[in-house]
């Protein structure tokens, strides 16, 4: 409950994050003060001026979901895996799948567990050596062109 001094309301810290937990779910500043019978203005105010508290029960709202999302993730990624390995011991099965998508799906399942895991995919790896390699050759370039029109000035 706020503890009340004159006209002002306060309330505590746990209720502030309370608060940012609750309005993560629900979006709405006026559902927030209705469940938790606050002020709406005050949890207004506190969504508005990034407050400390408020702010800290939205991003634990907001870590807790991405952790039951990243669990199920991995859960359908395995289920997914468990199944094409399954196919590939089978002779029967086997026999129906065409090369391509025996690698497809091989890649598939191999960038989901890194991705999952927070590790680049080997696209991300390869696309980040081009990228290097590009902005080096770019560097190069200009510089052949400011000694060029340095030389020829």
């Amino acid at each position: 409950m706020p503890l009340i001094e004159g006209k002002n309301i306060r309330y505590t810290s746990a209720e502030k994050t309370e608060a940012g937990a609750m309005y993560f779910d629900v979006r709405s500043a006026t559902r927030v003060s209705e469940q938790l019978g606050m002020d709406r203005k005050s949890v207004e105010y506190w969504r508005d001026s990034g407050n400390e508290d408020f702010i800290r029960g939205y991003e634990l709202a907001q870590k807790s979901l991405d952790d039951r999302l990243l669990k199920k993730m991995r859960k359908v990624t395995e289920s997914g895996l468990d199944l094409f390995l399954e196919r590939m011991e089978d002779p029967e099965q086997r026999k129906k799948m065409n090369m391509r998508e025996i690698t497809f799906a091989a890649g598939l399942f191999h960038d989901k567990a890194r991705v999952l895991d927070g590790k680049p995919t080997q696209i991300k790896e390869d696309t980040a050596k081009n990228i290097e390699k590009i902005l080096k050759q770019l560097g190069e370039a200009k510089e052949k062109d400011r000694f060029g029109q340095a030389k020829a000035g």
